[in-house]
This record gives C-alpha cells, structure tokens and sequence, in this order.
C-alpha cells in the first residue's frame, strides 16, 4: 500500500491578521514543509481582496468608527469580515506537489473539497461552486483566496461557524451588479454559518474543536495526505518584510488612484466584478485602474496590463489588440473571467467618457 504524503498541521489558534499574512509568506519562503494552518482573527477585520479599491468595496467611515483594521490579502476575490467566531484555514504546498494539480481552478477545487468533506464529517451536505465558493442550502459560508509565491500555493479560506450579519452589512458594500446576478437585493440574502444550518437541522450547535477535528479530516482525505502536528520554525518565525506590509496604510488602503475620471464601468464576469476608472482624452486611455474581486495569477500582472492600455486609442480594435496581447505571454490566468470580460469593460466605459 502506497504511503500518503506527509504535511504539517498547526493550530494557531487567535492571531493577529497582519501577522498570519506574513506567516504565510515567510511558510512559502522558507519552504520547510508542506503545511495547513488553522487559525481565528483575534478581533473582527474586513480582509480586502489584491485587486480591490477600498473606497467603492467598504465603507470606511464606519469601519473607523467601529474600529475595525481593513488588511488587503496578497490575493484576489472580494472582501471578507473576519471575527474569532471565523475558522479560517491557509494552505502553503509546493506548487510541485502530487495533491495540487496545474490549473488554478482545478488547485482551488481539490482545496475547497476539503471543507465540503469536513462538512460531511458534522452531517451537513455542503456544495462546492466554482471558482472558490462553498454552500450550504444556495447560501455562502466558505470562500477562499489564492496567490502563488517563491514557487508554492498559498490558500486561505473562511469557514463561518457564527456571523455578525447586521455589523457585516454596515460596512460591505456589496456591488449591485453581483447580487443582481445571483438574483439578490442584499447581501445578508447570499450568506449561513454552520451553527445556523445545524440548529435548522434540529442538532445542536457544534463546539469549535469539533469542526477543527472535522476540517482536519476532510483535508487529509481531499489532498490524499496525513496531517502530521507541528509548529512553526524558528526561521519561519523570523522578522521579514512582509511583517511591516500590512500593518501598513500605503499597503492596505492603498487605491492606486489618480485625481481625473472621466469614464467608468462595471462589468459582471463570470467570477467577480470588474471595475474600470479611466481618464480618456483626445481618442486615448491616458490613465485606467482595473479594480475588483476577481482573480488573477500572478496578481501582480494587473500592473502590466494597465501599462499596456495607457495611451492606448480609446477604440475596441486598440483595446483588443492590447488585451489579447497581454494574454498571449502565456503566464496569466483569470479564473471565472476571459479576457473578452476585461474587453467588454474597458470598451463599455470608453462608450461613457463624461
């Protein structure tokens, strides 16, 4: 009988946000082992997605007013809020590994199979929805985050066990055109927690020990590996300069504005939500910022594409051109989103210069 692959599991319990970013970067980078994380925010936060810009996803004021930290993940996707009644796990594996495949949807598939199987460890039916959605009964419980770094997968997901809807709805703003998609008004509508659906079910509600054992399970048997307990090196440990990143404000709230708009748009991909902000004048994309909770591998591309669609003719054969020709390097991926998404966006806000 075949010997299953050997990672590491640790239970880091509460923790800072900034901080377990910057675990999982110094995890990836120090490559020891393959490892899965659990872990809690130890205070609520709003985790913001690479891509987006913080003033049309959250409303800040009442984020201040809360007190409530907003940490932008190195990955894509939309904006989370993050308690200590969260479970949240991150997967760091080399990219090389045997249990994660070559295609990133497929990499987020075999990852999310592990929650719907720890879910059915606790007796509830949960559903993966591509790209990096898990459901109970239609409604979100589980999304994830994914970007890769120094060669290995980096994996994050919230598994909501209680939820804050009404403190949620305050401050996420969520993008009209997303929920009219899913044939929702508000977002309270799209979203359950585990408790919800167990007490739903006549159960009572689960201790968090119960679904960490359950979650552990349902990833030994969807990576096909052993989970072996562990602790974190003292190299992994180390001050690095992702420790600073996102404690810091040019990190987190950073929107990469600049002051003249004169054109924008929204689009519904298939996954996620494109935004474009542009200043077009005489015929030409002077400036564009594509922003969003969509994916895209590696995230630090967006910079490229931008660069290519400045001083671009504000016209659909330029921006084709330039948007083909961004996609044709052959490292780029967006998953749920085809480049003729970013096509019909960039052109559709051309159409509306002020």
């Amino acid at each position: 009988m075949k010997s299953l692959d050997k990672w590491r599991f640790v239970d880091l319990d509460v923790i800072e946000l900034p901080f377990l970013h910057a675990i999982e970067e110094a995890v990836a980078e120090k490559k020891v082992k393959n490892t899965l994380l659990l872990w809690r925010a130890d205070k609520p936060y709003l985790t913001l997605g690479y891509f987006q810009n913080v003033y049309e996803e959250v409303d800040v004021q009442a984020a201040k007013e809360l007190g409530v930290p907003i940490i932008r993940r190195m990955g894509g996707g939309g904006t989370g809020y993050l308690t200590p009644t969260v479970l949240a796990y991150s997967i760091i594996a080399d990219e090389r590994s045997k249990s994660m495949p070559k295609n990133v949807e497929e990499t987020y598939k075999v990852i999310c199979n592990g929650v719907t199987l720890g879910l059915k460890e606790l007796g509830l039916d949960a559903t993966f929805v591509p790209i990096n959605d898990v459901l109970i009964g239609g409604k979100k419980f589980s999304g994830s985050s994914q970007h890769r770094s120094f060669g290995m997968i980096i994996q994050h997901g919230f598994i909501t066990t209680e939820i804050d809807l009404p403190t949620l709805a305050l401050l996420i703003k969520a993008p009209k055109e997303k929920l009219q998609d899913k044939g929702l008004t508000k977002i309270e509508d799209r979203i359950t927690w585990i408790n919800k659906e167990t007490l739903k079910s006549g159960k009572d509600p689960f201790s968090l020990d119960q679904i960490k054992k359950a979650i552990r399970t349902g990833f030994e048997k969807a990576l096909n590996i052993t989970l072996l307990e562990g602790d974190l090196t003292d190299r992994e440990l180390e001050p690095t300069v992702f420790d600073e990143r996102f404690e810091q404000d040019t990190w987190n709230i950073n929107p990469r504005l600049f002051k003249r708009v004169n054109a924008t748009y929204i689009h519904k991909a298939k996954k996620g939500v494109i935004r474009i902000n542009a200043y077009i004048t005489d015929n030409r994309i002077i400036e564009i910022m594509i922003t969003g909770d969509y994916l895209m591998h590696p995230v630090e591309a967006i910079v490229a594409l931008e660069a290519m669609l400045r001083g671009v003719r504000a016209d659909e054969t330029s921006v084709r051109q330039a948007v083909t020709s961004f996609y044709s390097k052959g490292n780029v991926t967006t998953p749920g989103a085809s480049p003729e998404d970013f096509i019909t966006a960039i052109v559709k806000a051309i159409g509306k210069v002020a």
